[in-house]
């Protein structure tokens, strides 16, 4: 786990600060001084970050015309915890990694368990997931201590279905269109569980060369929802690098 910035950081920017005072008009040192103060004191009285990366494997099993089909994918999950004593702002930010489980149902098609949450939204779906093996949220507990007990994590949880990600199939693999919002299931199959566990496999990718719309710009791509329409961008498919 990574952590923030500490006095001792300060302190060698104030030195660094001081260095170059001696070229520099009264104005500017009162400007810089304030600005090593305000960096003195926030570093010294609380200001902290802490990072963490948790890797895992979804297992998903679907139950269809009495068969039990189950399928994987290993996703990561960076999480990043932050106080800043000036503004009284605590929190805990998270993104994810990976490309979506994939279940071949026999005469029905295949099933894509998004990185996403139902809404659509693929940072919402890692603290799901982080509720679901009792990590977050933890009211007791500062952001900082959140992200360590999550890195300390080596365990496994099974996610309730109220936490499922998004559920699509996909009706033109080779456009994208035809995209159908699945979350509310089926007659023909039914989710039956989903399990998370930590685990250091590699990442697998792949699913570009089934849709060779990932990873290229364009507009959203529309979701056809059981109460509406919505949209998506392609990342909650497969996404390889965190935002920045």
């Amino acid at each position: 786990m990574r952590q923030g910035p500490t006095c001792g950081w300060v302190e060698l920017r104030l030195q660094l600060r001081h260095k170059q005072l001696a070229n520099t008009s009264a104005r500017a040192v009162l400007a810089m001084a304030a600005t090593v103060s305000l960096l003195a004191v926030s570093g010294c009285l609380g200001w902290e970050r802490a990072e963490t990366h948790l890797r895992y494997k979804l297992t998903a099993t679907v139950e269809s015309a009495g068969q039990s089909i189950t399928a994987s994918a290993v996703q990561e999950m960076r999480v990043i915890g932050v106080i800043t004593p000036f503004s009284n702002q605590r929190g805990i930010s998270t993104d994810v990694i990976g490309q979506a489980i994939s279940v071949e149902i026999p005469n029905v098609g295949t099933l894509y368990l998004l990185m996403a949450s139902r809404s659509g939204d693929r940072t919402g779906i890692s603290p799901q997931y982080l509720q679901a093996c009792g990590l977050y949220p933890q009211d007791a507990k500062t952001p900082i201590e959140q992200v360590s007990d999550i890195a300390a994590f080596r365990g496994s949880c099974d996610v309730p279905r109220r936490l499922f990600p998004m559920m699509v199939t996909v009706g033109d693999p080779t456009t994208g269109a035809d995209i159908v919002d699945r979350s509310d299931e089926a007659v023909q199959w039914r989710v039956t569980s989903l399990r998370l566990e930590v685990t250091d496999e590699p990442i697998l990718f792949g699913l570009e060369q089934r849709f060779p719309w990932l990873y290229k710009s364009g507009p959203p791509i529309p979701v056809t929802e059981p109460h509406g329409y919505g949209y998506l961008s392609g990342s909650e498919f497969s996404h390889r690098e965190y935002l920045q």
